[in-house]
């Protein structure tokens, strides 16, 4: 009794003002668990709750002994300054609307929210109604839900400044397409968030989806997901997403899921933070918007990456159209004069003699790093550890490196910038297929302004082009001279040292001398070669050490 009685004295006090404290009650019909959980504004911090019973006033409590309070406790905050607390409704509590009040010292008065509660079999009888309504007409429907909205706890702090009857329109038509589940009431809440989500969209009244992206009803989980560990960590991406959703008449949660995994695909191409990002959307959504995912390589991902988009359609059809066309191999001018491109989109064999086996290289410091896929090439083992551990590169995913995987001419100016440090001021964009504010575009400029790279002529840089094994060599061995090395070749000794354009001769001769580069095998070169990621690790972590 002593602990009820100072529990009241503590809610007399508090209770004067209502106030936010990011308290929230949830209730599982099914269970009868109600859990009353939020946040204050340090840890370690006394709270109180109380949950009066129905039509229970204040005055009658404090004129009483505390019959009227059904639960009440108290607890201190964790580290974050949360709290949760659990009470669950036994057989026999009275339905009806309870009072939950939330109080913390630190606060200036008490939070009140409602807790609607029903039995079991009272909120099943509720479901049936409500889905039996939705295939009547949309007008029975919203008589039925406006009787039971409050009892069945369809409130959302949303819905006080969007337009109800539109938001019991979207409801009608949602269940229509899904129907309400008489076993999770946690999954009929979420589809009537989904309802007033979509309103507060209409009407342009949502600015923070993070808010709500795990409380509505998504059938394809992938897409809250995508939202929270890309699309809300990227500078841009959340102000993007948003505007892609707003004001365009979403009647539906299907209607909701549809606009937001196009929203998503579209903020993610412009603000992808990484190429591989493109590519998990592309392939979770590839039956929906059509992109032909099982054909694609990365540098289809690196060509739409960072453009601005009109529909998804659009972005399908430019990424579906790239896939299909050949790619053409850029080269750079590195002091002047074009070069040949090749066809050949052959993999070449790795840029050093790898060991006969890791354990045999007295060189290797093995790192820390979780890559399941460099088996195949213990030779460049030694350099990806060292560049992962310096922050140069990384991996496609925590545990996959994809060292075969091609490399795109932007990609390797980033890794060039990054392992140089290189930094440039008021530099210009002078390429006509770099997309402003794209992930690559910093990259590149000071690449360019640097003198690390010219583009592939008329203006160009080869945005999405794999870059050659000669071409690598140019901007490798620029460079090495802006930090103030001085390069010097010899006479080539390669069979196919005829394959090398005149402009890259003097790259790849001046880098083979210094054993930076070395052949494929068979004393051949294979300048028109595509580069791979294992092999742009070993010669960038080469010039490093030189």
């Amino acid at each position: 009794m002593k602990k009820m009685c100072f529990l009241i004295t503590v809610l007399s006090a508090l209770a004067m003002t209502v106030c936010a404290h990011a308290a929230e009650v949830d209730l599982d019909y099914m269970t009868g668990t109600a859990v009353i959980s939020g946040s204050t504004n340090s840890a370690s911090e006394y709270v109180a709750v109380n949950v009066l019973k129905p039509d229970v006033t204040l005055d009658m409590l404090y004129s009483g002994t505390g019959e009227g309070i059904i639960y009440n406790n108290d607890t201190v905050t964790d580290a974050k300054g949360s709290y949760s607390f659990k009470l669950i409704f036994d057989e026999s509590a009275p339905e009806g609307e309870y009072t939950v009040y939330v109080g913390a010292k630190s606060q200036a008065g008490a939070e009140v929210m409602k807790l609607p509660y029903l039995k079991k079999s009272t909120y099943e009888s509720a479901v049936k109604r409500l889905n039996d309504a939705a295939n009547t007409s949309e007008a029975v429907f919203k008589s039925e839900f406006n009787s039971l909205k409050n009892s069945m706890g369809f409130t959302n702090e949303l819905e006080n400044t969007l337009n109800a009857d539109k938001i019991a329109g979207i409801f009608y038509r949602s269940v229509r397409e899904r129907a309400l589940s008489a076993s999770d009431s946690a999954a009929n809440k979420k589809l009537y968030n989904s309802a007033v989500t979509a309103q507060a969209l209409n009407e342009k009244k949502l600015s923070d989806m993070s808010a709500v992206i795990d409380n509505i009803a998504l059938a394809n989980g992938k897409t809250a997901e995508f939202y929270n560990t890309i699309i809300s960590k990227s500078k841009g991406g959340t102000e993007l997403y948003i505007s892609l959703l707003e004001g365009n008449n979403i009647i539906s949660a299907n209607d909701l899921e549809t606009s937001m995994l196009n929203a998503t695909v579209l903020t993610v191409v412009r603000y992808h933070n990484g190429i591989g990002n493109i590519e998990k959307v592309f392939k979770e959504y590839s039956r929906e918007i059509g992109a032909n995912t099982s054909s694609a390589k990365n540098a289809d991902y690196s060509y739409i990456a960072g453009k601005s988009y009109n529909s998804v359609g659009e972005c399908v059809t430019d990424f579906n159209t790239h896939i299909s066309q050949s790619s053409s191999n850029g080269n750079d001018g590195g002091g002047g004069g074009g070069g040949s491109s090749s066809g050949n989109t052959e993999k070449p064999s790795q840029i050093i003699q790898p060991p006969s086996s890791l354990g045999n290289n007295q060189n290797v410091t093995p790192m820390k790093i979780k890559f399941e896929d460099l088996n195949s090439v213990q030779w460049a083992y030694e350099a990806i550890s060292k560049l992962f551990a310096k922050g140069i590169v990384s991996g496609r995913t925590d545990t996959i490196f994809a060292p075969d995987d091609n490399v795109t001419r932007e990609e390797f100016a980033k890794l060039i910038v990054t392992a140089f440090d290189l930094t440039a001021e008021n530099y210009e964009n002078k390429y006509s297929d770099v997309q402003s504010g794209a992930w690559y575009d910093e990259y590149i400029r000071i690449a360019t302004a640097n003198g690390i790279c010219q583009g592939i002529g008329d203006g160009v840089f080869g945005v999405g082009s794999n870059i050659t094994r000669q071409d690598m060599c140019v901007m490798l061995a620029n460079a090495m001279k802006v930090k103030g090395y001085n390069l010097s070749g010899s006479e080539l000794e390669f069979a196919d040292k005829e394959l090398v354009s005149n402009y890259a001769y003097d790259s790849v001769s001046s880098l083979s001398d210094l054993k930076i580069v070395n052949g494929i095998g068979d004393n051949m070169f294979d300048p028109q070669g595509i580069a791979t990621r294992a092999q742009a690790a070993v010669i960038i972590n080469n010039a490093m050490e030189k």
